[in-house]
């Protein structure tokens, strides 16, 4: 959270013209909870949610962009799932960037203090990089990195198959 998964993606999906799907967005449809409600459940609970989510986005037929959850990466089954669906972009950012965007937020379950948020960038940061098809500078330009991913999607898909 906080990295611009879903600023970045609704911009490439106007950009290639494919729907947008939003995990923030599909969580709350698909469980009638809002973010603070989800919190209250706890991680585990939240993880189990999105894993729910990530399989139902998984099933759209393609040409779609969509956001997933962090814990998407840490469920192996979610992960093979989505390397077979499509390809991942992972937009990296410093942890201070993360701490700036994400404070005053309603996402509870990222109030947390600053070395528990840095062990988590730093405990999957690494995963992101070595599963993700490809490793973007979250922290650039909003319209650089839309033609960085519409370059890497073109690549992956050419025109004729999308």
């Amino acid at each position: 959270m906080g990295a611009g998964k879903s600023t970045v993606g609704q911009a490439v999906a106007s950009a290639l013209g494919w729907p947008y799907l939003d995990n923030d967005s599909e969580l709350a449809r698909i469980t009638g909870r809002s973010a603070r409600e989800l919190a209250d459940r706890g991680g585990s609970g939240v993880h189990a949610d999105e894993r729910i989510v990530a399989q139902q986005l998984f099933e759209h037929a393609p040409p779609l962009v969509a956001s997933l959850a962090a814990s998407t990466f840490d469920d192996p089954a979610s992960l093979a799932q989505m390397q077979t669906a499509g390809r991942a972009v992972y937009l990296r950012v410093s942890l201070g960037v993360l701490r700036r965007r994400i404070a005053g937020t309603d996402r509870p379950w990222l109030d947390q203090s600053p070395e528990v948020l840095e062990r988590l960038l730093e405990g999957r940061s690494q995963a992101f990089a070595e599963k993700a098809a490809a490793t973007v500078d979250g922290e650039s330009d909003l319209g650089v990195l839309v033609r960085t991913i519409v370059d890497l999607a073109a690549g992956w898909w050419p025109a004729t198959t999308r």
